[in-house]
């Protein structure tokens, strides 16, 4: 007996060294102020050690102080408290070796905020094979604190999460080594109010990710990081920041946005921008001293926007729009160096105006402005080019002019409208284009127009096809006057391809007087070879009906039109030969209105639609294009049951049904013996499509074959399913 009670003490002496190494949780308990090392702070009683996790869940506000140096598993914060780290006489290291597994094994701020705060240093030091995931904030002041994590992508900042360098915070927040280490996700956001930038390393290395979605706020009046540097958002946000930024590598931001300040951006690297350009307060300055390219390259619509403030391009600041979704000017903006348009359509909305200096370079099938846009013209004698362009053709007009003394505006647009509306053509067959013109108004003095070195023809412009094109003419007019044609430069053009690019003969002495009055150019012609389209469109419009896409245009005449096609999204959705309402009329000088509809769409779908028209000599023009946005569901032509998706499934899986008309609509589910196992809908509906997602283990229901029906109205239909554990 003795020798068993001795064998029993020793088993469990044994044991106690496995017990005390165990990893514990040790959670902070004062609701107030205290001390790292007073054991009663904590619950149990002790003081976290080697592999414990130190957690704060009480939800108060307190400062932990005589933080140590230590080695830790992790640190936790939860249930939005707001805790602060201090400590004396010298800096001091938490290393944290992780508490278990997953994501933020070694430092969890899930809701709250963790500070390091006080005037000694306290770094935090995520050992490698552990992580860090903040999705509440974390903040550094009045002392050089830092986060340092071993691994390439260990910690990362969550959407909604802070960091925040704030006031009396230096140096580097991660420290400069450990590149690409911490990252920062869509939806976080890092606010520099003091301290060094976030990067560490030096460029091109970065101890920092910003992802896309990601925002980094410049609270501070030192110079953020610039040259060779890429961030996502960048917010500009303090009153009294006036410094320059840049450097000869290049600045890549996806928005750049002006809270308050005057940022202005100087370099050779010049700056890329993927996202939006806003000012909403402050200044935003760019290329006054050095060349400092700017280049619009995102993949999505970009727009230059802001409620206020200023935004000044400076002579050493060429824009280069190189984005297939294109740019959008929603404020007023000038340029005095080069526009390249490269890739992309630029929509002014009336906003853009070239200086003097300015130039024009680039423009294609792809890339062209929509809208208006206003050169400045002065005394000097110089060709300015206005790069628009309509239905996918790049359709520029370069005007070569002066003024007798000062500075004139001449702003102007293409117009897609019968230029015989607009201004009448005397003396047959003499002729002016029946599809569009240019049109331009002048304000400040009148300028003295010299020539039309560019008007180009495109392949629907409906001029003939010639290896010496002897009728083709550049018509001018001026409000009130008459078209007038003028003769091109020799030889004259080919136009067996396209596009061809014209030019008049120069000694023109058009005026173009101060508005009202208007300068208006078009593609004019001698002859009736030059025709323009057969069909003098007056109207092509889309909208979103609950028949599906609705579109509609009007003709004001026809000539040898055999007939319309519909192509949505670049592929041949309808045409003529074997749909009979788009038909042509062959030649007509009476309106015709036309219509079709595209059931085949769904909510939130955004197509265009491309109308195009074929002669009887099989000539096909494209007549424009409409983008529509479905809103309205497209109401079902009759009731409907499908079969769920996946099937078999486990444990979850699709329904999809049908209602013709608006009624009580019932969902059932039974087993093979027919007994009704779940009802799943059970109410009154619209008209429209359904789905429901069925999931079997709310119900526990085991493996098997089972039965839905859908009844609603005299509608009743119903399928098998089968699910498979």
């Amino acid at each position: 007996m003795k020798n068993r009670f001795f064998a029993f003490l020793l088993a469990t002496f044994l044991f106690l060294p496995a017990v005390a190494l165990a990893q514990q949780v040790y959670t902070w308990n004062n609701p107030s102020d205290g001390s790292w090392g007073t054991a009663t702070n904590w619950t149990p009683n002790g003081i976290p050690s080697a592999g414990d996790k130190a957690v704060f869940n009480n939800g108060g506000t307190y400062t932990v102080s005589n933080v140590p140096n230590t080695s830790i598993g992790a640190i936790e914060v939860n249930s939005n408290t707001q805790v602060t780290f201090t400590t004396v006489m010298s800096a001091k290291t938490i290393t944290l070796t992780g508490f278990g597994s997953g994501a933020g094994n070694a430092l969890n701020i899930n809701s709250g905020t963790l500070t390091l705060g006080g005037s000694n240093a306290i770094t935090l030091s995520i050992q490698s094979g552990n992580t860090g995931k903040i999705a509440g904030t974390l903040r550094f002041q009045g002392a050089a604190h830092r986060l340092f994590s071993a691994d390439a992508g260990s910690v990362v900042f969550e959407n909604g999460s802070q960091m925040i360098a704030a006031t009396g915070f230096s140096g580097n927040a991660f420290g400069t080594a450990n590149l690409n280490s911490i990252i920062f996700q869509n939806g976080s956001t890092y606010r520099s109010q003091s301290g060094g930038n976030p990067f560490g390393a030096m460029q091109p290395n970065s101890v920092v990710i910003f992802q896309s979605g990601s925002t980094y706020r410049h609270e501070q009046i030192l110079a953020p990081a610039s040259s060779g540097r890429t961030y996502a958002n960048f917010v500009m946000d303090n009153t009294f920041f006036n410094t320059s930024i840049g450097g000869g590598s290049v600045l890549t931001v996806d928005s750049l946005i002006v809270e308050a300040g005057n940022l202005t951006i100087n370099g050779t690297g010049g700056i890329n921008i993927r996202g939006n350009l806003v000012v909403n307060a402050g200044t935003l300055t760019i290329g006054t001293t050095t060349t400092t390219p700017v280049t619009f390259n995102g993949t999505s619509p970009q727009a230059i926007r802001g409620s206020g403030g200023t935004l000044t391009f400076g002579a050493n600041a060429p824009v280069t729009l190189n984005n297939a979704a294109g740019l959008t000017l929603q404020r007023s903006i000038t340029l005095q160096n080069a526009l390249t348009l490269t890739n992309g359509l630029l929509t002014t909305n009336g906003n853009l105006t070239l200086a003097a200096s300015a130039s024009v370079a680039g423009g294609n099938d792809n890339s062209y402005i929509v809208g208006s846009l206003s050169h400045i013209f002065n005394n000097t004698l110089t060709t300015r080019v206005y790069p628009f362009g309509s239905s996918g053709r790049y359709r520029p007009i370069s005007i070569r002019g002066e003024t007798s003394s000062g500075t004139a505006t001449m702003s102007g647009a293409l117009f897609e409208q019968d230029a015989n509306l607009r201004e009448s053509i005397t003396d047959p067959p003499n002729r002016v284009s029946k599809l569009r013109y240019y049109g331009f108004q002048v304000t400040g003095t009148s300028i003295e127009i010299d020539q039309v070195p560019l008007l180009r023809a495109n392949v629907d412009d409906g001029v003939g096809s010639f290896l010496s094109n002897t009728s083709l003419r550049v018509a001018t007019a001026r409000t009130g006057t008459g078209w007038t044609l003028r003769n091109l430069d020799s030889p004259p053009p080919n136009t067996t391809a396209f596009p061809v690019d014209l030019s008049s003969e120069t000694g023109l002495a058009f005026t173009a007087n101060v508005a009202p009055d208007s300068a208006l150019f078009a593609l004019g012609s001698t002859s009736n070879t030059d025709n323009p389209l057969p069909v003098a469109l007056l109207s092509y419009t889309g909208e979103s009906t609950a028949e599906g896409a609705v579109l509609q245009w009007q003709t004001a005449s026809e000539v040898d039109n055999l007939g319309f096609a519909i192509w949505k999204d670049g592929v041949e959705l309808a045409s003529f030969s074997d749909t009979p309402s788009l038909r042509g009329r062959g030649t007509t000088s009476e309106e015709t209105r036309y219509r079709f509809v595209d059931s085949k769409v769904k909510v939130g779908d955004v197509h265009q639609y491309q109308l195009r028209q074929t002669d009887l000599n099989g000539t096909v023009h494209d007549l424009g294009t409409v983008t529509l946005t479905i809103t309205t569901a497209v109401a079902p032509r009759e009731y409907s049951l499908s079969q769920n998706y996946p099937n078999p499934f486990n444990p979850t899986t699709v329904i999809t049904y049908s209602l013709k008309e608006s009624g009580d609509v019932k969902l059932e589910l039974f087993d093979v013996l027919g007994r009704k196992v779940a009802s799943l809908v059970n109410a009154r509906q619209e008209a429209g499509s359904y789905t429901y997602s069925f999931n079997a283990a709310r119900y526990g229901l085991s493996t098997g074959m089972y039965f839905y029906r859908l009844q609603s109205g005299g509608f009743v239909a119903t399928k098998k399913m089968l699910l498979v554990k």
